[in-house]
């Protein structure tokens, strides 16, 4: 890999993307030895649009992920409300 400095987000994607092989082939017990890392392949594209595009869909994917769980723990505080209101001698913790 060369010294440019690449977006974190397309970063990690790509050696996420990359890791699963490179841990089936590479991890020992619960160690993976340090000059082995080296030999991870991750696959780079060269076309600075395609990275800046890649980046941004990634931090978009995460920011919407983020905001749908806020969007499930605030329903089920709602749900829990409401039971609480219709059956107030029992406790819900779901």
């Amino acid at each position: 890999m060369n010294s440019k400095n690449y977006p974190p987000y397309f970063l990690f994607s790509v050696i996420e993307h990359g890791l699963p092989n490179f841990l089936s082939r590479y991890l020992q017990t619960i160690n993976i030895a340090f000059e082995d890392i080296e030999r991870m392949k991750i696959k780079i594209p060269t076309d600075d649009r395609v990275i800046y595009l890649i980046d941004k869909s990634m931090q978009a994917m995460d920011e919407n992920q983020e905001r749908i769980e806020n969007q499930i723990i605030e329903l089920q505080k709602i749900k829990n409300f409401f039971l609480q209101k219709m059956f107030p001698d029992t406790q819900t913790n779901k």
